[in-house]
């Protein structure tokens, strides 16, 4: 008759021994087959699909630009050095094919927010779920987030754990996005 979730939200990331993602934005799409499922909030990264351009203007300074052989400076590194050296180019792509796959059910997709947080930080020293790893970063004040549409143009190209986390939370009682993709950045 339905499902008895209101909202999945995934987080899911691929290593480069397991590249899982599209595996499983399958096995969800397979599995929501009911008259009713719940809503999705579905995260991969900056820089997929139709956000590419976004992310290969950010700057190492000042305001976006393709500058640079069609980049920013810090899109440049991105594309040219951390993806395929860093990330690995297998992982990248398997965050966009996720997409991808959630896009083909039209079902699916109309109850879904594709989420895409531009790059993340701190790296955190402390143990993952400390008090210190808790509240490094930003204060409780800083966790300000803007959604945007990709071919916006990009307001940074940092943002805190926290705020995305905050990002998501918000995302399970505002269905004002569903079926769209966002790009998050910090306030």
């Amino acid at each position: 008759s339905g499902s008895p979730l209101d909202v999945i939200i995934s987080t899911l990331g691929s290593s480069k021994t397991v590249i899982m993602v599209k595996k499983a934005a399958e096995a969800l799409v397979g599995a929501l087959d009911a008259p009713t499922i719940p809503r999705i909030v579905w995260m991969t990264s900056t820089g997929i699909n139709e956000a590419t351009d976004q992310a290969k203007s950010y700057p190492m300074f000042g305001k976006p630009s393709l500058w640079f052989f069609g980049y920013g400076g810090f899109g440049w590194l991105q594309y040219n050095i951390l993806i395929p050296y860093i990330i690995g180019q297998e992982l990248w792509d398997d965050m966009g094919h996720s997409e991808d796959v959630i896009r083909a059910s039209e079902k699916v997709n109309s109850k879904t927010v594709i989420v895409r947080p531009t790059n993340m930080h701190p790296v955190s020293e402390n143990v993952a779920f400390s008090e210190g790893w808790w509240k490094e970063g930003c204060s409780d004040e800083d966790l300000g987030y803007v959604l945007i549409k990709a071919d916006d143009p990009p307001p940074g190209k940092w943002i805190n754990r926290r705020a995305i986390a905050a990002a998501l939370i918000d995302l399970v009682s505002d269905s004002a996005h569903d079926g769209t993709a966002k790009s998050l950045f910090a306030k």
